[in-house]
């Protein structure tokens, strides 16, 4: 049974001006060291880095709470196939949702990622 849907899209130029102003202290704030290892190998950084800040929020906008939830708890695993790995306060939103599972689609093109987030009960 769907418990919880959420979606995201994040313009990509925005993510390269922050990254432009930044640098690698945007990462270091958003993802976790093996998700940076990952967006940085991709040749289209901006993009890829997009596409998981958009993945970050689609899950958080799933647990339909109101609680701030980090995106370090967040971890978007894998580069094909994804997975979602979640700690300290995203797995406690996770479990009083009553989750059992948690399914991550992304997307991107040169200006926009989006992602689909659905947790399963």
């Amino acid at each position: 049974m769907i418990i919880g849907i959420g979606v995201d899209i994040v313009d990509v130029e925005r993510v390269e001006d922050l990254l432009r102003s930044f640098g690698d202290r945007l990462e270091e704030k958003l993802l976790s060291h093996h998700e940076r290892e990952v967006v940085g190998s991709k040749a289209r950084r901006a993009e890829s880095l997009a596409a998981r800040v958009a993945a970050k929020e689609a899950v958080i906008k799933a647990f339909g709470t109101d609680e701030l939830i980090p995106f370090r708890s967040i971890e978007i695993a894998g580069s094909g196939p994804l997975g979602v790995r979640l700690s300290g306060r995203a797995k406690r939103a996770f479990d009083a949702a009553g989750a059992a599972n948690i399914f991550v689609s992304i997307s991107h093109e040169a200006e926009l990622a989006i992602a689909v987030a659905v947790l399963e009960g």
